[in-house]
């Protein structure tokens, strides 16, 4: 045979490349029509590929699906073409059990998620399927291998992960995944602890994780989730996780000293709180001497708390000692210092810190049913009045001696 091609062959390519333009302008017809009728757009005659995608566009919209059987019949036709097309697997999956429960729905699921981790519906039948057969594990490496693969389907996923946080295996194979830096890990703990009720599950995996989480995490997400553990009343874990935090110490929850720790916002709950408002701000002033001062401005119809700090102290007796001073007229002004227990009631108050500013205030008594307060310097400036100006520093709170008398 020469080496012409003959005019046969020449014409089946020409129908050939026709075919495949045709094709092609199916499956723009089809793209065009998916979002008014996925169904009369996989009835268009075109690649059966295309077929299956068009109505994967909506799984989970039934009043946009068409029938089971034409759906379930273009995706055996895609089968025939290729026996392991992962998303007409995931078709014949949602077709078999829309929620996705059923085993039938899982015989399709399972082979779908092994040929492919990027068909959503299939690997979310298949981490209930493993859940409920007690695999968690397992039901996690679908839920990672989804995720890792699709981010886009987090909203998807992160309310069931929710659901399962109050189960410990689930928080230990959410520990192993983050140890193993899985991208979606940390925010979907970012977007769980801000529930009250997952803060204390959160922190308990950052706990989990430790030290096989680095120190940047821990400097990013740390403060955010010490905050929320505390808010929530998780007030031991609070406690934990700030030892884990680079640059932290122990007691900060138990401290006042004006150390760049303790100042700092990033150490959230732990640290004091600075307000500035329209009129009065605090802020922390470096002396030049290693120290720190607490530097208060408050101007006329000042009336609010400019510093606060939370704190965590064992019930006793205790003492705040400090170096306080004034400038500014402050005739009928008022500034003292106030400890709530957090939830229930003021404590103890000091008196006029602007008429009297001993270096040692209380005693202050912190019962057995408060295990967290909250320290506010407030103050107070009469409407019309020039602004004033404070300044704490060496400020502590300590163990009561014995032997101190409280001061009036």
């Amino acid at each position: 045979m020469s080496g012409k091609r003959s005019p046969i062959f020449t014409a089946l390519a020409a129908a050939g490349a026709l075919a495949l333009a045709g094709y092609v302008a199916f499956d723009a017809a089809r793209a065009a029509l998916i979002p008014v009728s996925p169904a009369a757009a996989a009835s268009l005659p075109g690649a059966t590929k295309a077929q299956v995608a068009a109505y994967s566009q909506f799984l989970g919209q039934p009043d946009k699906m068409p029938s089971d059987a034409a759906a379930m019949r273009a995706a055996r036709d895609r089968l025939r073409e290729a026996p392991l097309d992962a998303n007409a697997l995931n078709l014949m999956a949602y077709v078999a059990d829309p929620e996705g429960r059923s085993p039938k729905a899982a015989k399709y699921a399972s082979v779908a998620t092994r040929v492919s981790p990027r068909v959503t519906f299939s690997q979310l039948v298949m981490s209930y399927s493993t859940l409920q057969a007690g695999d968690v594990q397992q039901a996690m490496r679908h839920f990672d291998a989804i995720l890792r693969a699709r981010p886009d389907s987090a909203q998807l996923f992160f309310p069931r992960l929710q659901q399962a946080l109050g189960q410990a295996e689930m928080r230990e194979s959410l520990a192993d995944l983050l140890a193993d830096r899985s991208p979606w890990v940390l925010s979907f703990l970012s977007e769980a602890s801000a529930k009250k009720e997952n803060a204390g599950h959160v922190a308990r995996i950052m706990l989990d994780a430790g030290a096989r989480v680095s120190p940047g995490i821990w400097t990013t997400y740390g403060g955010q989730f010490v905050t929320r553990a505390f808010e929530a009343g998780e007030y031991r874990l609070a406690s934990q996780l700030i030892e884990r935090v680079p640059g932290a110490s122990a007691d900060m929850f138990t401290s006042l000293t004006l150390s760049p720790g303790n100042l700092d916002p990033q150490f959230g709950a732990a640290a004091w709180n600075l307000i500035s408002d329209a009129t009065g701000s605090a802020s922390a002033v470096d002396m030049g001497d290693g120290a720190r001062t607490l530097s208060i401005y408050a101007a006329g119809n000042a009336n609010d708390a400019l510093a606060s700090k939370t704190l965590l102290l064992r019930p006793g007796t205790w003492r705040i000692r400090q170096e306080f001073t004034k400038s500014g007229e402050t005739a009928g002004a008022e500034a003292y210092w106030r400890i709530a227990c957090l939830g229930l009631r003021d404590l103890w108050r000091s008196g006029n810190l602007l008429e009297r500013a001993p270096d040692s205030l209380g005693p202050i008594v912190i019962p057995g049913n408060c295990p967290a307060q909250r320290l506010d310097l407030v103050v107070r400036v009469p409407f019309g009045q020039p602004a004033i100006d404070l300044s704490v520093r060496d400020i502590e709170i300590v163990p009561a001696s014995p032997r101190q008398t409280p001061n009036p």
